[in-house]
């Protein structure tokens, strides 16, 4: 097969513009998902306590919404 002799030289080729990855970055920065309620997240946060906030008691916090 005859393949091209590499060029010492690099050609940069812009993939999408600066505005277009702006435009990404804010789309990709919103929350997905369905979001909760005021009123769910303060059920939740009196049925799980002062532990709410700790992530280390996670699985009692999901043991405890789950009974």
């Amino acid at each position: 097969m005859n393949h091209p002799k590499p060029s010492g030289e690099i050609k940069a080729v812009a993939v999408a513009t600066a505005d277009d990855l702006r435009e990404t970055i804010r789309r990709k920065s919103k929350l997905k998902g369905r979001q909760a309620d005021d009123a769910s997240l303060a059920e939740v946060r009196q049925l799980v306590g002062a532990a709410a906030d700790r992530r280390d008691l996670l699985i009692e916090n999901l043991h405890k919404l789950n009974d």
